[in-house]
């Protein structure tokens, strides 16, 4: 992995609100229809980003590989929109472009992120910081596969694997190697599932009557991550 000499990070100064100036908040936290400018970058840990050359890994650590729209949410509950954003699964760190082009990174101080797909507010995939939960000495970000009382939540782990040298690249082969996890919150509390099975789900959801027949009905399984979402999301709609 190369690191490109750059000028030094930025403090957390005028320069660097400047450069953010325009990213605007979406008003969700003060209850009126305007919009305001987020001016406490600090709350978010935003520094600029150490060129990273990834070019000789083979694979992707981010979560995709197209800069998109998000909205990103600090722990003070504010939140503000970037129209070019990824989530690196390797550093567990937020990258965006600011309105300079400059490539940031959000460090510390999130609660979550919200991308949005083709640029459709309609399309969204939701990701929030787990709390309790660290990797790397970070906290980690988890996919919030499903909403509601009973929540499923995905973590992706992305680590570099170092194989013995090849001969045709001249030089040792690496490549991104990602783990998944699985996580069931419901109530606040959370219990981590290292893979899908039905076993496993059943252990941490209290089954109720007229589950078995649910499952028979839609022939499922409870083996992957799909006939996962199907049957929360069932349960969840029970409690409506």
């Amino acid at each position: 992995m190369k690191y490109w000499p750059i000028a030094g990070f930025f403090l957390l100064n005028f320069d660097l609100l400047a450069q953010l100036k325009s990213l605007d908040v979406d008003p969700i936290t003060v209850g009126t229809s305007g919009t305001v400018r987020f001016n406490n970058y600090g709350e978010a840990g935003m520094r600029s980003s150490a060129k990273i050359d990834y070019s000789d890994i083979r694979g992707s650590c981010f979560w995709n590989k197209d800069w998109l729209r998000a909205k990103i949410i600090v722990k003070s509950g504010k939140a503000f929109l970037v129209s070019k954003a990824k989530l690196n699964f390797y550093t567990n760190e937020i990258h965006f472009i600011d309105d300079k082009g400059k490539e940031m990174v959000v460090q510390n101080g999130v609660k979550g992120i919200i991308f949005y797909l083709l640029n459709d507010t309609t399309q969204a995939e939701d990701f929030k910081v787990l709390s309790g939960f660290s990797a790397k000495g970070k906290e980690i970000f988890v996919q919030v596969l499903v909403k509601g009382k009973i929540q499923l939540l995905k973590h992706t782990s992305v680590d570099v694997i170092t194989k013995d040298t090849d001969l045709m690249l001249g030089r040792k082969d690496r490549k991104f190697e990602s783990t998944e996890t699985y996580y069931v919150e419901e109530n606040g509390n959370v219990l981590k599932m290292k893979r899908i099975s039905k076993p496993n789900l059943l252990a941490l959801i209290k089954e109720e009557n007229g589950d078995e027949d649910w499952l028979k009905e839609h022939k499922s399984k409870l083996k992957n991550e799909k006939e996962a979402i199907e049957f929360i999301t069932y349960r969840n709609s029970l409690s409506k």
